[in-house]
């Protein structure tokens, strides 16, 4: 795992299975095997990894999100699923 910029979390734990407490910002960063985000993510009490959970919001930029999946400018999710069968709340 590889982070670009900046990780803020409470009780953090790094690895597979990944908990962030608080709120992780990324540039260019690796979140999980073959998972590239290119702009900002925030989280509260997700799990970045397999079968990844984003509880906030996950702001993207022509970013990877999961095996093969692209997203172009905008993610919001509530309580999603980011990975394999995928579960996105587009914007309203």
């Amino acid at each position: 795992m590889v982070v670009g910029a900046l990780v803020k979390g409470l009780a953090l734990g790094l690895g597979e299975g990944m908990v962030v407490g608080a709120l992780v910002e990324c540039s260019a960063s690796r979140l999980g095997e073959g998972m590239v985000v290119g702009a900002l993510v925030e989280c509260s009490a997700s799990r970045l990894g397999e079968g990844m959970v984003v509880g906030a919001l996950v702001e993207c930029s022509a970013s990877r999100l999961g095996e093969g999946m692209v997203v172009g400018a905008l993610v919001e999710c509530s309580a999603s699923r980011l990975g394999e069968g995928c579960g996105l709340v587009q914007p309203q």
